[in-house]
């Protein structure tokens, strides 16, 4: 439909200049050609429409659009927010978390709150009730978005000027916000459970998605904030060429082949970067990447079969501490010959609790948590 569309539209030069399409919404520029010629031109080719309506008090795209006291036209949400039951199924939840954040530009903390919810109802099936923690969290989420909906945004945003792109990470998200006078989009990325990532590389993958961010919007000059010393430094290393680029560890190749990249869209595409660094109290990137201190409190629901096989293995490391008294890497490489789901957390447990190892000061060995 989309492509039907389009070649229609651009049969004539002036419907070509006049007019702009997604699927099956048209934006008409009146000063071009007036909306009365659009609905005839299309006509021709076999193509109803409806009647034509002004962009303020209406929708585009699904969003509505209305103007503040200023005069300038923002955007927020078009659909209503749905309701939440008592009782509600993995199905349910994953449709009313994509209702809430949709295709929106600007979701706020909302899109991280969305994240999280699914990840914790991510291990069951779709036809499965969700836990009361779960359902406490997203009638949580409606409450906060029908008093204070983050879903709103300048809708003409300007073309000339220079982009700012605020980055984040966190133990749970990274997050871009891009800022062209005005916050125009923003994106967050929620984080594998076992990320290894160090922070200041999930830092430099924010500035990573960030430029592409900003090269989409066709902009030439940037400017990078992020509150991360290390990242800035590195970045500004890359950009002056006066110094090398120095830092060691396993994370050596990645950081050099992130700054690589970024370093080839900055000459590929004639941008001109500056990077600034900020402190996280005023970064407006902070905001996307947290969710409630109370919600990482809440226990994940475990069955029955999986609370037998935990207490199994827990057993288990403590047997074969208690004959061996091996550290945790060690112990859990043996753990895991029996009971191949044993976690880290349960050998560590098992290593601190042994009485013989705790009473030897120092210790022969450190117990790594790695």
């Amino acid at each position: 439909m989309t492509r039907i569309l389009t070649t229609v539209l651009e049969k004539t030069e002036a419907m070509k200049k006049g007019t702009d399409s997604y699927l099956d919404d048209i934006l008409i520029d009146d000063t071009a050609v007036p909306a009365s010629d659009v609905v005839e031109h299309l006509a021709r080719f076999g193509l109803v429409s409806k009647e034509p309506e002004p962009m303020e008090g209406g929708t585009m795209l699904g969003l509505r659009l209305e103007r503040d006291g200023s005069g300038n036209l923002l955007f927020k949400r078009g659909n209503e927010i749905p309701n939440v039951t008592d009782e509600m199924s993995r199905r349910e939840i994953f449709s009313l978390c994509g209702k809430l954040v949709g295709h929106y530009p600007i979701a706020g903390w909302l899109r991280v709150a969305c994240s999280y919810i699914k990840r914790r109802s991510g291990s069951k099936d779709c036809g499965d009730k969700i836990d009361e923690g779960t359902l406490t969290m997203i009638h949580d989420v409606v409450r906060r978005v029908r008093h204070n909906d983050p879903v709103r945004g300048l809708w003409s945003a300007p073309q000339q000027g220079i982009g700012v792109i605020w980055c984040y990470a966190s133990s749970i998200a990274i997050s871009v916000v891009l800022e062209i006078g005005a916050v125009v989009e923003g994106g967050t990325w929620q984080r594998k459970k076992d990320d290894y990532h160090h922070i200041n590389v999930s830092e430099l993958n924010a500035v990573v998605k960030g430029v592409n961010l900003a090269l989409k919007w066709g902009l030439h000059e940037i400017e990078i904030r992020t509150d991360s010393a290390t990242v800035a430094e590195w970045m500004n290393s890359m950009l002056t060429a006066e110094r090398r680029i120095r830092m060691v560890g396993a994370a050596e190749v990645i950081v050099k082949r992130r700054l690589g990249i970024l370093g080839e869209l900055i000459d590929e595409f004639s941008v001109k970067v500056i990077v600034t660094q900020v402190p996280s109290g005023v970064n407006k990137a902070d905001a996307l990447t947290r969710v409630k201190k109370s919600w990482l409190r809440v226990p994940e629901e475990q069955d029955e079969e999986k609370v037998e096989v935990c207490t199994a293995g827990s057993l288990c490391a403590k047997e074969l501490h208690g004959t061996y008294h091996l550290g945790v890497d060690r112990l859990l490489f043996l753990a895991r010959k029996v009971y191949p789901n044993i976690t880290r957390e349960e050998v560590l447990r098992a290593v601190r609790a042994c009485v013989r190892c705790q009473s030897i000061d120092p210790a022969p060995r450190p117990h790594t948590t790695r």
